[in-house]
């Protein structure tokens, strides 16, 4: 039976393709026009520790946020599925890899002590023996007291394939395991694989052979796992938009601020605010069909009081400007602030909030730092603080932001946080129409 409605977790260790599986799938599920929500969690650390992914894909409406239990655990490991045993719902399905079966709880070594404690705990009240108990044991658990149904393939086997077939390096055999799980999600979806196709092609723009590549590992898996072809089969669409953006919170800032008129943008790498800058790199001139309105520069400093300044320079000279951070960074930038607040510069500090105090946790989400917004400097002097709930709302607050900056001759911090930063979806085309540039009096 059709369902109206899809939730699944995809986990591995970070540097795994776990990024990248999202960007494949949401791309090509608002491809076919599903709404789509995708959130992504991680550690602060380039490869190992755990990160996965919760994607929401619905028939009937835009989805706005995450939901729980899931359908389906996808795991590229033993600790996705240790770590969300109690996530996936029951009459559910995990996917693993056959190698991990004989995995155990106290074999993995990227978990902290104390999520190892907690979750030895929990499977000793399943009646398991808690450190030493195997994801075998695990997954008949699952399956006889929750009904939970396993399915099993032998990543091995795909890859090997994948090696005789393209004699590709066996190095970088790993980068297909991202593969193995796309491909399956979309099987069991029931999703077009020439949907998958434009995906990958978009992902790997002019590189054909990893276009290719990955729609072999579909077809394997389509062999091996023809049988559970539409397991979560989707309704046909009801959904009334004919286009959509699928972006990122960091992207649609960049995008309204692009469309608000910024001309200069500074910097210094901060999790997660960084990437609205790079999204901003790859516009270089703005405008509208023939007509380039200027050229919008970024700027990476040397950190983040030099971000704020450097935005100040860039606002006094004239040019719309702005800088983003998160709450370490904003901290760096409060005496440019007060400069900014005495001076009546009109400046823009997009400010994503995260988990703390002090430098916190970096991939962690928190809406914690209203006050630090608001109070943050030397005395008192007028600024402007504005929030924004969801993604369509962040693109007209980013112009929004600049506007009352130059309105009315102050700061505007613009307050959003990890969860938005990082969450994909796909929303209705902003209304243009509904876009006003205001730079107040100017003489």
């Amino acid at each position: 039976m059709a369902r109206l409605e899809v939730n699944f977790l995809l986990g591995g260790p970070q540097g795994s393709g776990v990024e990248t599986s999202m960007s494949v799938l949401t791309r090509a599920l608002a491809r076919v026009g599903y709404g789509v929500y995708a959130n992504r969690e991680y550690y602060s650390n380039i490869t190992g520790r755990h990160s996965y992914i919760n994607i929401r894909v619905s028939a009937v409406k835009l989805p706005e946020a995450n939901t729980y239990p899931v359908d389906l655990i996808a795991s590229m490991d033993a600790e996705s599925i240790f770590t969300h045993i109690d996530d996936v719902r029951e009459r559910g399905y995990i996917f693993y890899d056959k190698s991990i079966l004989s995995k155990r709880l106290i074999d993995i070594p990227s978990m902290e002590d104390y999520t190892k404690t907690r979750l030895a705990t929990t499977l000793q009240e399943y009646g398991l023996p808690s450190y030493s108990t195997s994801i075998q044991q695990l997954i008949e658990y699952l399956e006889e007291k929750r009904s939970i149904t396993p399915i099993e393939v032998n990543f091995a086997e795909v890859l090997r394939r994948i090696l005789d077939k393209y004699k590709v390096n066996p190095r970088l055999l790993s980068r297909y395991v991202s593969g193995i799980i796309v491909s399956s999600l979309a099987l069991f979806i029931g999703l077009d694989e020439k949907f998958l196709e434009y995906s990958y092609s978009v992902q790997f723009k002019d590189r054909i052979e990893l276009v290719e590549q990955n729609m072999e590992v579909y077809r394997i898996i389509k062999e091996q796992l023809g049988k559970y072809s539409n397991i979560l089969e989707l309704e046909k669409l009801r959904l009334k938009y004919e286009e959509y953006l699928v972006v990122s919170g960091n992207d649609i800032v960049a995008l309204g601020k692009i469309t608000g008129g910024l001309r200069y943008q500074s910097y210094y790498p901060i999790t997660p605010a960084a990437d609205e800058s790079f999204t901003i790199e790859r516009y270089e001139l703005a405008g509208t069909g023939e007509q380039v309105i200027g050229p919008t520069i970024v700027v990476q400093t040397e950190d983040e009081i030099a971000a704020i300044t450097s935005a100040i320079g860039a606002a006094l000279a004239g040019a719309r400007s702005a800088t983003a951070t998160s709450g370490p960074g904003f901290d760096l930038m409060v005496e440019g602030l007060s400069w900014a607040g005495m001076n009546e510069v009109p400046v823009v500090i997009t400010y994503y909030q995260r988990g703390g105090p002090s430098t916190g946790q970096p991939t962690r989400g928190s809406q914690s730092d209203l006050f630090n917004a608001l109070f943050a400097a030397h005395g008192e002097f007028a600024r402007i603080v504005i929030s924004s709930s969801d993604h369509l709302e962040a693109f007209y607050d980013a112009v929004e932001a600049l506007n009352l900056a130059e309105k009315y001759q102050v700061p505007v911090i613009h307050l959003l946080d990890k969860f938005l930063a990082n969450a994909i979806r796909t929303i209705p085309l902003p209304d243009l129409e509904k876009i006003k540039i205001e730079r107040g009096v100017i003489s």
